[in-house]
């Protein structure tokens, strides 16, 4: 849930990166740390002796007079998603990646399966939180159609969008896609509060 401190006028979200491990969550903060380097900056990199998480805070600037920072964070690498799942409290949106690459249809539904039960420990919904879905890895020649990758997912999205996180195509797009709805949600919070 987003935070605003009115007395400071500043408010914070976070918005989580999920999916199956090797899906491109890494890439995609990649992507944003190099396409926004003066508002961008790493909170923490994945070394052995650090929890596996990735996280980015994203300086978004001012909003009816407050200071608005983004906490992005993905789990890193092959860790199981059932580590990751205290990710998810707190979470004001989520980007779901899945993975276009043939073979992956079984991780891709595991993967979503783990947000619905992360998301429900943490007293959320699939529903009641933004959602946006990145096809990601749409440059491989065998990649499965949209139609197919949609029917693995058993939810529609509120927006979707199809990328290469390695060429950095659809990156931005997807942040900027996610962010309408929690910017929205910060400055509901900053109005109430």
């Amino acid at each position: 849930m987003s935070y605003t401190d009115s007395l400071n006028r500043i408010s914070a979200a976070k918005i989580v990166y999920w999916g199956p491990a090797r899906c491109g969550k890494s890439e995609n903060l990649r992507s944003i740390l190099q396409s926004s380097p003066e508002s961008v900056r790493p909170l923490s990199l994945p070394a052995p002796e650090n929890p596996p998480v990735e996280m980015l805070h994203l300086d978004l600037g001012g909003l009816q007079g407050f200071d608005v920072s983004v906490h992005l964070c993905a789990l890193h690498g092959t860790f199981n998603l059932t580590l990751g799942e205290p990710l998810l409290h707190g979470a004001d949106g989520v980007v779901f990646i899945v993975d276009s690459e043939p073979g992956r249809e079984e991780d891709n539904q595991r993967a979503f399966e783990r947000l619905r039960q992360g998301l429900a420990s943490a007293g959320a919904s699939i529903e009641s939180v933004p959602l946006v879905l990145q096809y990601n890895k749409r440059d491989l020649p065998a990649a499965h159609s949209m139609d197919t990758l949609r029917s693995l997912i058993p939810v529609p999205p509120q927006e979707e969008i199809e990328a290469v996180a390695l060429r950095d195509e659809g990156t931005l797009d997807t942040l900027k896609t996610i962010l309408r709805p929690v910017l929205q949600a910060i400055k509901t919070g900053q109005e109430r509060g």
